[in-house]
């Protein structure tokens, strides 16, 4: 490369400090490329080599500084090694709350933005899905059919938010409120085999699977886990699922690390929708946050039961940590080309496994233009 009378190689001492000086006058004087070519006495074609060599190596870092801004970088990872239809990330802020607000009012602009608006949402409950309900605006759809997709009754609606999220919900939209009043667990499978077969919960659980979009939150398997907090689980149950291998529940379905379903039995007394439900449609939406939830997530993703995700910086991170092999060796690059290729083909197989014809999806090819493929009424 020649500079009036200098001769330069790539990657010299002055081509960088000609790729700060371009990168100054373009992104801090607001020069247009072709005014930089002539300050610097280069082609054009140069200049625009310098700033995306500044992009690159980190020189120039774009940050749009806002609570709704998004972390593409992440999003296009949790893609690669997930298979996920979409995924949409946020800034962690400091306070989680605030953070648990911006990670359901993006799920309120992805679900209220979708084209056509969906006419039904099938909504689990927990305290993302009720940031999600809380932030939806007014009248951002009209009519739409609110079915709760997980048994919601227990000794204390504080802790569930389940009434309010279809109430607050379906008043966004001056729709119908249909709710699973049905305990998420029981003692016996005869119990639920039983309640099951009753009309109103039988009519619930099938507009349930035929919903345009599901919610659903992730839980971690703890001692203090919602599920626990509110009765469904003891202790002896809690230590039960640990041994079979469980780290998480997807709408009170427990599965294992790589994403399997960790107690049959325990499932069999479960009411709401099961992990084929949610993985059928193609068209199911993961709100969660918190990275101490990021093994849960992992496993949440590699079962196939979740199609879209919103969540949070950190938590996102967090989660591609445990995805990712180690890279620390010489062979860890292509270990981690191929642990992501296996990853997303892995949940991919068990989507199109469950897959059911007629169901509603969001089309691959257009996830991110908000358009909505429409389920069976």
């Amino acid at each position: 490369m020649a500079i009036g009378d200098t001769v330069v190689m790539p990657g010299t001492a002055y081509d960088e400090s000609l790729t700060i000086r371009a990168a100054e006058l373009y992104y801090g004087s607001h020069l247009t490329q072709g005014q930089i070519a002539e300050r610097l006495e280069v082609r054009r074609f140069k200049v625009g080599r310098l700033l995306r060599r500044a992009r690159e190596t980190g020189l120039v870092r774009i940050e749009i500084s806002h609570p709704a801004a998004r972390v593409i970088d992440v999003e296009n990872d949790l893609l690669t090694w997930f298979g996920l239809r979409a995924a949409h990330v946020v800034h962690t802020e400091s306070d989680p709350a605030a953070t648990r607000c911006q990670v359901g009012r993006t799920a309120a602009e992805f679900v209220s933005s979708l084209r056509p608006p969906p006419r039904r949402l099938g909504l689990s409950w927990g305290t993302a899905i009720a940031a999600f309900a809380r932030a939806l605006p007014a009248d951002w759809c009209r009519g739409v059919d609110v079915v709760q997709i997980k048994g919601g009754a227990s000794r204390s609606m504080t802790l569930t938010w389940s009434h309010e999220i279809l109430l607050r919900t379906a008043q966004s939209t001056h729709g119908t409120v249909h709710e699973l009043s049905v305990p998420a667990i029981v003692d016996q499978e005869a119990v639920r085999d039983s309640l099951e077969r009753l009309r109103p919960v039988a009519a619930t659980l099938a507009a349930g699977r035929r919903a345009d979009v599901k919610l659903v939150t992730i839980g971690a398997l703890q001692r203090q886990c919602s599920l626990a907090q509110v009765g469904y689980l003891g202790e002896e149950e809690i230590e039960r699922l640990r041994d079979a291998g469980a780290v998480d529940d997807v709408n009170s379905r427990f599965i294992t690390a790589d994403g399997r379903l960790a107690d049959p039995a325990l499932d069999a007394r479960t009411l709401g929708l099961s992990l084929d439900d949610l993985s059928s449609g193609g068209n199911t939406v993961g709100v969660v946050t918190g990275t101490a939830k990021a093994t849960a997530v992992a496993a949440a993703l590699r079962s196939g039961a979740i199609d879209v995700l919103v969540t949070d910086e950190a938590t996102a991170r967090a989660v591609l940590d445990q995805a990712r092999p180690s890279a620390d060796d010489p062979a860890g690059a292509a270990r981690l080309r191929d642990g992501a290729a296996a990853c997303a083909k892995q949940a991919a197989s068990r989507r199109r496994a469950r897959r059911q014809s007629g169901s509603a999806s969001f089309p691959a090819s257009s996830v991110a233009g908000h358009r909505l493929r429409r389920g069976t009424r």
